[in-house]
């Protein structure tokens, strides 16, 4: 699949994110990052006068694979949700299926649980944690 491809996937996630938000909770803001331009965080919502960041991740793959990929660095750098500076990381299964958790306890999770650590992607330059889709609800909260 080329860049341009999963980056319109990308965007649509971050934007039935965004729609599930305001059905849902008093959003009065929304900002999503410009052309990829900051790397810190994919959305920044504002609900009761409080700015709150969130890293929009979905693995197209699952449905196929029965695991979801969170990728934590890329050429050796953190990348995905290790370079995230967002308060949250949102996993998304479907358009109306969203799961959350504080990036900082999502990292610790991971670490602690040691879950599956891979290489593979972007060809074999990514380092993941694969998880069991079944295990979801025991890193993320139902949103």
């Amino acid at each position: 699949m080329d860049f341009k491809t999963t980056l319109e996937w990308w965007r649509k996630t971050e934007r039935e994110f965004v729609k599930f938000m305001l059905a849902k909770y008093p959003v009065e803001k929304v900002e999503f990052a410009p052309d990829r331009e900051f790397k810190d965080r994919d959305v920044k919502l504002t609900i009761n006068w409080r700015e709150v960041t969130y890293e929009v991740k979905r693995d197209y793959k699952s449905q196929e694979t029965g695991n979801i990929a969170l990728e934590v660095r890329c050429n050796n750098k953190p990348s995905g949700i290790l370079a995230s500076k967002a308060d949250f990381i949102i996993f998304c299964l479907d358009e109306n299926e969203f799961y959350f958790q504080k990036r900082w306890e999502l990292l610790y999770r991971l670490y602690t649980f040691n879950k599956r650590l891979t290489t593979w992607g972007d060809g074999d330059r990514s380092e993941m944690f694969l998880i069991d889709k079944t295990l979801l609800p025991l890193l993320f909260n139902k949103l």
